[in-house]
């Protein structure tokens, strides 16, 4: 692992290979100079299949494109049928099933076709990513739509199963929505540290039970309880509507559950990151001018309250108003963000985030002032669509003094953090994320890997209510996949141990 340190204004090789990735030939940032490794170059793309042959099919209204298009319609009402089967099925049996069809899929690329099968970005990526990239890539193919979206991300855990039995579910401001606080140990603590967890999805899509499982192996990890808030997606509702809901579940932490601020760590995923970010620097606005004007009518509106101890943005997606500018290129390279999420994204959102287009920097924190905000921890790939936008957010935090590092591995997709069962790059970057959280001090320098689990096997299941009443400096860490895959154990860290406890929610 390489690390480095640099102060506000000086030059970085990290942040300048970043921006050499996603700006036009030539084009480098001011101050950066021009002999940098651009590691664009030699990159596999497209499985390494030629131009001639993709292009029809990934362009926006190729003829290939279009004929996928006609027979994804075609069949789309038995695949809709099929997602509300799996959808219906228990935890564990989609675990068992995916489990055995992984170790299929990664014995045919290590053993079966070790080279051949090697159709990632970089030949340096593991076994595990190249397997994974060869199964997402196919995804782009095909048109994509906003249930398809939200199918795949409630599957997200399958591979790490929610096992703990004592929750809380909170009902929140917003009728219908139901938070998720899980107690994971130890219960003697009168004031819990808690991971304030906000799920991502382009806003279009996310939700409690795709990301609770995840959120769990954090929790026992850290040895903290973990608070998952719910909010409302576009594009039945706003993105204001979902930072208005992520708001108060925060204001809900403190106020009502009594949570001490600097026993929180925020953890913010993709939008949810966004909102995250967005949602401190309203928090430390004394003046409700700035509030009322991001949230109009909805009432009650949020009091100001203090930052918590942190932030984790995973690949936060923080600049919505120029979608397709900052991610057209490298979505070549994302497994995740593909040409057909760019075109959903593009068509569902854009028009339809804020209550008023023109007020769509209301709901940006790009745009706005980072002044005063908590230590962020930005984890980002270096070829992601979202590296372009990750970089400025990070030059901009720490030009306005926040205590800011920034995380980047080259050659994988968007939210790759979340694959830690299956990727030991993201395993490595898991628990180096959990160092950083360590690192905090405080109740936080407490927390081990190997926290007990002394969680009781009664499943509480109490309703709530949710109503509710300076730094300097950046590091940025560039860690290559061969640096840590030694590493790879630390997944077996992240359980308490080696009994499996399903608990489901109907």
């Amino acid at each position: 692992m390489n690390t480095q340190k640099r102060q506000t204004g000086q030059p970085n090789s990290i942040a300048q290979r970043q921006h050499s990735l996603v700006m036009n030939k030539g084009k480098q940032q001011r101050g950066q100079p021009n002999s940098i490794v651009q590691r664009q170059h030699g990159l596999v793309k497209n499985m390494g299949l030629p131009d001639w042959v993709t292009q029809p099919f990934l362009t926006k209204g190729g003829y290939g494109r279009l004929a996928v298009a006609v027979v994804f319609r075609s069949v789309y009402p038995v695949v809709y049928l099929l997602t509300l089967v799996i959808r219906k099925l228990p935890w564990q049996v989609k675990h068992s099933i995916l489990e055995r069809l992984w170790r299929m899929w990664r014995w045919l690329h290590r053993d079966v076709l070790p080279y051949s099968c090697r159709r990632g970005a970089s030949p340096d990526l593991s076994v595990e990513a190249h397997a994974l990239h060869n199964l997402f890539w196919f995804s782009r193919l095909f048109p994509m739509n906003v249930h398809m979206m939200r199918f795949s991300l409630s599957n997200l855990s399958v591979g790490e199963l929610p096992q703990e039995r004592s929750m809380t579910w909170v009902d929140s401001v917003t009728p219908g929505l139901r938070s998720l606080y899980i107690n994971i140990c130890p219960f003697t603590e009168e004031h819990p540290k808690v991971l304030f967890w906000a799920f991502g999805g382009a806003y279009l899509s996310g939700d409690i039970d795709g990301n609770r499982g995840i959120a769990e192996g954090y929790g026992r990890s850290l040895g903290c309880d973990v608070f998952l808030v719910d909010m409302r997606l576009c594009p039945e509702n706003t993105v204001q509507d979902a930072l208005f809901d992520l708001y108060h579940g925060y204001a809900w932490l403190i106020n009502v559950k009594k949570v001490l601020p600097q026993n929180i760590i925020m953890y913010g995923i993709s939008s949810g990151g966004g909102s995250v970010l967005r949602m401190l620097q309203l928090c430390q606005k004394n003046d409700s001018t700035e509030r009322k004007e991001m949230f109009g009518e909805r009432t009650p509106l949020p009091p100001a309250l203090p930052q918590p101890a942190g932030a984790v943005l995973i690949a936060p997606f923080v600049d919505a108003s120029n979608v397709e500018e900052n991610m057209a290129e490298l979505s070549q390279y994302d497994w995740i963000v593909s040409q057909s999420v760019l075109e959903l994204v593009n068509d569902d959102l854009k028009s339809k985030m804020v209550d008023d287009i023109s007020k769509v920097d209301q709901a940006i924190a790009l745009v706005h002032d980072m002044t005063g905000i908590c230590p962020i921890l930005v984890s980002t790939s270096e070829h992601e669509c979202l590296i372009a936008e990750n970089t400025k957010l990070v030059d901009k935090l720490a030009g306005d003094g926040v205590d800011v590092t920034f995380s980047t591995r080259p050659y994988l997709c968007h939210i790759y953090q979340l694959l830690a069962r299956y990727l030991p790059e993201a395993a490595s970057e898991r628990q180096k994320i959990c160092n950083w959280i360590r690192a905090r001090g405080g109740v936080w320098a407490r927390s081990s890997g190997t926290a007990p689990c002394s969680s009781p096997p009664q499943l509480a299941s109490e309703v709530v209510d949710c109503s509710t009443g300076p730094h300097s400096g950046a590091s940025s860490e560039s860690t290559s996949d061969a640096d840590e895959i030694s590493q790879l154990n630390n997944a077996q860290a992240l359980t308490c141990n080696d009994s499996l406890h399903v608990a489901l929610e109907s």
